[in-house]
């Protein structure tokens, strides 16, 4: 019978709970100390624009960054070195 440490049987209980497709899409993120998902990007700390109007923010794994979108379907990257949502031209 093989040993299993409680952290990777509580890694892989948590990956059993989600598809395939989710894997791949978070292909890059792991699990912190914490047994959290955590992307290698930070999550933005602007999420909001103009009049206190949000962006709807999602993982781009691709491109290995947050990508945002403004309410005219505008998208912007997220720039973790500046702190600010940049214009992607899309």
């Amino acid at each position: 019978m093989a040993v299993i440490n409680l952290l990777e049987l509580k890694k892989r209980l948590k990956e059993s709970f989600l598809s395939r497709q989710d894997l791949d899409a978070f292909a890059s993120w792991s699990l912190d100390s914490n047994d959290d998902w955590q992307a290698p990007v930070a999550y933005p700390t602007v999420t909001t624009y103009g009049d206190n109007v949000r962006y709807f923010i999602f993982w781009d794994e691709a491109g290995q960054r947050w990508t945002g979108k403004d309410d005219q379907q505008n998208l912007f990257a997220w720039s973790p070195n500046t702190s600010s949502w940049i214009a992607t031209g899309n």
